[in-house]
Order: structure tokens, then C-alpha cells, then sequence
């Protein structure tokens, strides 16, 4: 049973670990077409994030 404040709002628990965004990967992937097999995609990876 999730915790709920006093109004009932249900309210998620604490995070388990925490990460800096400088250590942390991002990845996009862009596909067009309507089949899995017929169409064409593109990824992007990027490690690790730099701020400017």
C-alpha cells in the first residue's frame, strides 16, 4: 500500500541512490516508418554529459 499525505495525495518514496548528471549517459534514438523491419533509424549516445 503506497503512502498517502493527510489530503490522500499518494506520496512515491525516497529515491535509493543519487547520481550526477556529469556521470550520467544520454541516449536518443529516432526512428521513421511504420514497421520494425521497413523504415530507417537513428542513435545518438553521449558520455558523459558536459555542462557548457
Amino acid at each position: 500500500m503506497p503512502h498517502t499525505s493527510p489530503d490522500g495525495t499518494v506520496m512515491a518514496p525516497a529515491p535509493t541512490h543519487e547520481a550526477s548528471i556529469a556521470e550520467m549517459g544520454a541516449a536518443c534514438v529516432a526512428s521513421a516508418g511504420a514497421s520494425p523491419f521497413a523504415g530507417t533509424a537513428a542513435s545518438m549516445i553521449v558520455y558523459p554529459i558536459v555542462p557548457d
